[in-house]
């Protein structure tokens, strides 16, 4: 019986390990809850891992959920215009971006914050990141697929991705 299941896990790890061969290894450099601001100074640390990310020569950058602290446009602009390019002018990894309830936040005009619709937001932080996804979306990125949801996401959808 030992001899079986020795067998068995040995065939389990030569089919892995062909698979694996199948597929090249991939490098992700992830970041989450950024929460950009309006303020340069808000993108200190986003730099530091883009330093980071450029050094381990990373295939792609995900940011997982709240990218700004509000929805703030010129945040959007300041990363996509001034920061990603000075570490990525040329041959940059490929970003993917999932969207969570920060990313729908802004300033109502009396200076409190109101949500925005989600597919409002989405769009405009899709438009303005030139983000290559959508919310809910289905990627290959360097041969491996991947799921994106965003945080309001129904668990429906999910199951049947």
């Amino acid at each position: 019986m030992k001899s079986l299941i020795l067998l068995v896990i040995l065939l389990l790890a030569f089919f892995a390990s062909s698979r694996a061969a199948e597929r090249p290894p991939m490098r992700i450099g992830l970041f989450s809850d950024t929460h950009w601001t309006e303020n340069p100074k808000s993108f200190q640390k986003t730099e530091a891992a883009l330093k980071v990310f450029k050094q381990e020569k990373v295939d792609a950058i995900w940011h997982m959920g709240d990218i700004s602290d509000l929805l703030y446009v010129k945040a959007y602009r300041h990363y996509r215009q001034t920061v990603f390019p000075s570490f990525f002018p040329e041959n940059p990894p490929d970003e993917l971006f999932v969207y969570a309830n920060h990313d729908l936040l802004r300033r109502d005009a009396l200076g409190g914050v109101e949500q925005m619709p989600a597919a409002e937001a989405f769009e405009t932080v899709r438009k303005e990141l030139g983000v290559p996804n959508a919310p809910d979306d289905e990627r290959i990125v360097k041969g491996y697929p991947v799921l994106i949801f965003s945080q309001f996401t129904a668990n429906a959808v999910k199951e049947k991705k």
